[in-house]
């Protein structure tokens, strides 16, 4: 049985790699770089074949948790295909140890000389990185039903649904305790322009027929979650072929693009599949997916709507208490 000791740490995108106490040469495809380590694992239990000539190992990892847990989900399937890996931890330092200093370098970068590095979409990321909320943002062209398919998910009408377009903002849905949905309105230059401490269908209607609002922030109780540890945001975004503001087009094209945990899920309208408007947005989709390895596939989901004369369900969210990242 091969010893295989890999170290990795993610906020440095640093690994190293040892074979019997050995590192690996410097042409072996183990000498990983900079690489996200889920950019590259699933395809271990390949390389170490064909680095070692076996199919027995002993991994004995030094990294996170999380990571250790991606690299038990690799053994795991490789044992289908008769490839034995015997995973060890060594944990290293978590997330929430490192939470304060990262903090404090963040601020150094935005104080700093770099102008690119206070943009909005830098800052963006860092907050969607370091917050405890899990975005799903739901994406779709015009009137395939991602709306209809929101309100299925609350198991109450908030969301504007016709069988024409009707989604001109972007509205965010956190999962809170409260029993009813409040809202806090936003323009496009994030002012607030107003708030709702208990959001109805007509107030919905009122706001996404204001062309003024640009950002709705909604927070209620999500039936199928809870929000104990992370809080699942449900992101209703205009579709890209049907925006009032070109921002949001921008806005949906870029979410995609991101290498972030934010999942989207793609709603597709079975009775218009193949038209350009979808295409255009799959091929964002694809370029997306084929980018990123294991974690960028795995944050697409595709649910079908209207199919079968509109006697088809929606496919829904299994019972969740803890998202993973």
């Amino acid at each position: 049985m091969k010893e295989v000791f890999i170290k990795y740490n993610p906020y440095k995108l640093e690994t190293e790699v040892k074979i019997d106490g050995n590192p690996v040469k410097e042409n072996s495809v183990l000498n990983i770089g900079n690489e996200r380590l889920q950019e590259w694992l699933e395809n271990l239990p390949q390389i170490l074949i064909d680095e070692c000539n076996s199919k027995n190992f002993k991994v004995i990892f030094h990294g996170t948790t999380l990571d250790y847990e991606d690299l038990l989900s690799v053994a795991k399937e490789a044992k289908k295909h008769d490839i034995l890996i015997e995973c060890e931890h060594i944990p290293a330092k978590e997330v929430g140890d490192k939470e304060q200093a990262i903090d404090m370098l963040f601020t150094e970068i935005k104080n700093g000389p770099f102008d690119e590095l206070r943009q909005p979409d830098v800052i963006r990321a860092f907050e969607l990185a370091k917050s405890s909320d899990f975005e799903v943002n739901v994406v779709a062209t015009m009137s395939a039903g991602k709306s209809t398919l929101i309100n299925a998910l609350l198991r109450q009408k908030l969301m504007p649904a016709k069988q024409e377009a009707c989604t001109a903002t972007i509205t965010k849905i956190k999962d809170s305790v409260s029993d009813v949905f409040r809202a806090t309105v936003f323009d496009k230059n994030g002012e607030l322009l107003e708030s709702h401490p208990e959001l109805t269908l007509e107030v919905m209607n009122k706001l996404n027929g204001n062309p003024a609002v640009s950002m709705i922030k909604v927070e209620g109780n999500i039936p199928f979650v809870t929000p104990e540890e992370v809080a699942l945001v449900l992101v209703d975004t205009p579709g890209p072929n049907n925006s009032r503001d070109p921002e949001h087009k921008a806005a949906t094209y870029r979410m995609l693009s991101e290498s972030s945990k934010t999942v989207v899920l793609y709603v597709l309208n079975a009775t218009q599949l193949g038209v350009e408007d979808d295409s255009n947005l799959l091929d964002h989709v694809a370029k997306s997916m084929s980018v990123g390895g294991k974690q960028s596939k795995d944050r697409f989901m595709f649910i079908v709507n209207k199919c079968l004369l509109n006697k088809c369900p929606f496919f829904i969210f299994p019972q969740i208490s803890k998202p993973t990242t």
